[in-house]
């Protein structure tokens, strides 16, 4: 089966839409950014550090929750899975809020990283600067 070569013409109007949801996407994270903000109750001695041990607290639940269905103790239940995920999103947005940086920031630092590593051939194996 031969594949085709499609080709689409971008106009003005296709940039202008895409802008559009660029932008309401940035203002979706910055909103949520501000809430995180809003929440925060740990002393500012206690940044990076609280958060960074709450993650992990949170992950620990995600992690038990599926733990617990793959041993077949319990049914998934993708309600509870989704409000823990959303605690280790809280912790994520506010450590990158102590490190100076916004959920926008901790995205195309990542986007960037993955996509040099799939350039590369490297998105298997061992090490942080592969």
């Amino acid at each position: 089966m031969q594949e085709q070569n499609k080709t689409f013409e971008v106009t003005k109007e296709h940039l202008e839409e895409a802008q559009k949801v660029v932008n309401e996407i940035y203002q979706d994270f910055q909103n949520y950014q501000d809430f995180v903000k809003s929440m925060k109750v740990y002393p500012e001695k206690h940044a990076i550090v609280y958060p960074t041990m709450g993650l992990m607290g949170e992950a620990g639940e995600v992690a038990e929750k599926v733990k617990k269905w793959l041993r077949g103790d319990r049914e998934l239940d993708r309600l509870e899975l989704l409000k823990e995920a959303g605690d280790v999103l809280w912790y994520l947005a506010s450590l990158a809020d102590d490190l100076g940086y916004t959920l926008q920031d901790l995205v195309d630092e990542n986007v960037k990283k993955l996509s040099s590593r799939k350039e590369r051939g490297v998105q298997k194996g061992d090490g942080d600067n592969r």
